[in-house]
Formats: C-alpha cells, sequence, structure tokens
C-alpha cells in the first residue's frame, strides 16, 4: 500500500510542476493539440504517469493493477489540488 501511496504523491508533484512552473513553461508553449492540453492539466497527466510508473515497477503482492493504478491516481489528483491550493 506504501508504493501505491509514493506513486500518487511523485506522480502529483511531478505533474503540477510540468503543468504549472515556469521551469516547463518553454515546453508547454511548443506543444499543441492533443498533447499541448494533456500537459496543461495535471490531472490528466497525473493518470499516465501513474500507469507509466506503475509499467516500469512491480505491483504491490495483492493489488490489480486497476486498482492500484486508480488508487495512485486518486493520491495523485489530490496531492495536485491541494499543492495548487496552498499555492494560491
Amino acid at each position: 500500500m506504501i508504493a501505491v501511496l509514493l506513486v500518487g504523491l511523485a506522480s502529483g508533484v511531478a505533474c503540477l510542476a510540468v503543468s504549472a512552473s515556469g521551469l516547463f513553461e518553454p515546453l508547454r508553449n511548443r506543444l499543441t493539440g492533443r498533447l499541448g492540453m494533456l500537459v496543461r492539466c495535471p490531472l490528466c497527466l497525473g493518470f499516465w504517469a501513474c500507469g507509466a510508473l506503475w509499467a516500469v515497477q512491480p505491483l504491490p503482492e495483492g493489488i490489480v493493477l486497476p486498482v492500484a493504478w486508480g488508487a495512485s491516481w486518486a493520491v495523485s489528483t489530490a496531492t495536485a489540488w491541494l499543492l495548487e491550493e496552498l499555492h494560491g
């Protein structure tokens, strides 16, 4: 269960950084279409980032992929939302 939490936290922080920070603004400005929309939305990006993270690491024992992916995406969404609210 800790792995699900860690994947969600990592995804939420990374996706918020990509979608909202000045560091990645040149990247966001270059991308257009659906990919451009994806990198501007931390919730959307978090869904795919969680999936990518689960693709490269083993699942926790007793948890199937859809449950791990969904739970970590929920943590990712909550993390990104909370950090956005705290930032103002």
